[in-house]
């Protein structure tokens, strides 16, 4: 994620500038995640703090990437209090380290991610039988780490050289193991519940981890290469894809305007993950965009696509747009042990919040690991034009307009 990270890190003052320049008042705030999600900055106008704090997000962080754990704990109620507040800058240390929204306040998420999501760290947040887990890092001599990854079919438990793990084996539909969709489905209704509208960058072609289980099924699958015979035989998607959505297949147009859920949605379906985040979100009538985060890394087309990204939720924070949704009943999660650590690489998320009334409309956005949140309110002014607060954190990422960022390293 390091590359990510700084691509991200160097184009939010045009991010924020675009917001200044609409009359939004936002606020930001960033999470990382890799290890136990962290609040680095809870949600703040000081921009400059927002973009170094980005910056030193970097690879230092552990590879356990809980993304889905990473946006529940950025919404709950508890204004992120389940975190780990001890990396906040000064003069936000203490108290003063949450994720605080605004009432009234439209709440947007930016997220970050080249992984797919493993396990919950906290007992609290994992679901019933979700420590049945793959290796990380193969079982050379067992699996000499906590197992965290999403099990999934097919699969075949097969040696490449000294090390043993589970390769994706057939061109055949990957499923995921059934508790790992009650956690997507229950983040899904934590974020239509709390109204907020995500915009995901994530990893499309294949997951960074090439020493862990392999979902894909096509080149970057050491099994494929050494046992498929029909190397036309090549199947969709992967446990990234399958958690969390399928950036090619968000309809919309060449610089991502125009999104069309009701036809995303459609596509997910025809695609075989309509639960997804994405399918899930989008079917109870909520907003989450998906991009590709791997486009950011080339030098001569990766800022402008960025700046598409950052222009696409300018408009959705600028036309207050970003829910159908009605509230959906959540359950809570079981409460299994789990502890690990693993090497890291990074994650940014974004999160804004907007809540508009007949008066007001407000942003706050905050980013953690990476994470930004933003979220804006308008008021009336007396010349008939609106103004816009914008709130924006760096978590990991989460954007509420408030606006939450959040990635890992």
């Amino acid at each position: 994620m390091c590359a990510y990270n700084l691509q991200i890190s160097s184009s939010l003052r045009r991010f924020v500038s675009g917001l200044d320049g609409t009359n939004i008042d936002a606020r930001y705030a960033v999470v990382a995640f890799g290890g136990l999600p962290s609040v680095l900055v809870p949600f703040t106008v000081d921009i400059p703090q927002k973009k170094l704090v980005l910056a030193k997000v970097g690879c230092s962080r552990d590879g356990w990437e809980a993304g889905l754990e990473a946006l529940r704990m950025t919404l709950q109620p508890n204004n992120g209090t389940d975190m780990d507040r001890s990396n906040c800058i000064a003069p936000y240390t203490g108290r003063n380290c949450i994720i605080n929204w605004r009432p009234g306040a439209q709440k947007h998420i930016i997220m970050a991610t080249d992984e797919d999501s493993d396990i919950p760290i906290l007992n609290s947040y994992l679901m019933p039988g979700q420590s049945d887990a793959f290796c990380p890092s193969g079982y050379a001599f067992g699996c000499g780490q906590m197992a965290i990854e999403p099990p999934f079919t097919p699969s075949y438990f097969w040696k490449d050289g000294l090390n043993w793990n589970y390769f994706r084996n057939s061109s055949e539909s990957l499923v995921l193991a059934q508790p790992y969709y009650e956690e997507i489905k229950l983040t899904a209704k934590l974020i239509i519940n709390s109204g907020v509208s995500l915009s995901l960058l994530m990893k499309s072609d294949f997951n960074a981890n090439l020493n862990g289980p392999q979902s894909t099924y096509n080149s970057f699958n050491k099994f494929f290469n050494r046992m498929e015979t029909n190397k036309s035989n090549i199947g969709y998607g992967h446990t990234a894809i399958a958690q969390y959505g399928d950036p090619h297949l968000q309809v919309q147009d060449s610089v991502f305007g125009n999104f069309d859920p009701e036809a995303t949605l459609e596509n997910l379906r025809k695609s075989g993950i309509a639960s997804s985040l994405q399918g899930s979100v989008l079917a109870n009538g909520g907003i989450m965009r998906v991009y590709q985060i791997q486009q950011l890394v080339d030098p001569i087309t990766g800022p402008e696509i960025l700046n598409h990204v950052y222009n696409a939720i300018e408009t959705l924070i600028q036309n207050c747009t970003y829910s159908n949704a009605s509230a959906v009943p959540i359950t809570a999660a079981s409460t299994t042990a789990s502890t690990t650590s693993t090497s890291s690489t990074g994650t940014t998320t974004s999160t804004t919040d907007t809540t508009s009334t007949s008066t007001t409309s407000s942003t706050e956005t905050s980013t953690s690991s990476t994470t930004t949140s933003t979220e804006t309110t308008s008021t009336s002014t007396t010349t008939s034009t609106d103004t816009t607060t914008t709130e924006t954190t760096s978590t990991s990422s989460t954007t509420t307009t408030e606006t939450t960022s959040t990635s890992s390293t």
